[in-house]
């Protein structure tokens, strides 16, 4: 499961053959949200927004909007 900006979200357009071949292929979803910030990933966290999903690892590229 990736969690992060517009970055991780790339990962679904300009970075779709790579994501699709290397990580869907193994069951990896793309959680990124272009101008994502810590805050707002970790309250779809706390808010049960990821609940009914039980994934074995998280790959958490976030901050980068924090900064100003």
């Amino acid at each position: 499961m990736f969690f992060g900006g517009s970055i991780t979200e790339g990962w679904g357009g300009a970075g779709k053959d790579i994501f699709d071949s290397k990580y869907a292929a193994v069951g990896s979803v793309n959680y990124g949200i272009g101008g994502d910030r810590v805050e707002n990933v970790l309250w779809r966290v706390i808010n049960g927004k990821i609940e009914t999903v039980y994934p074995k690892v998280f790959v958490v590229k976030i901050g980068t909007n924090n900064f100003g």
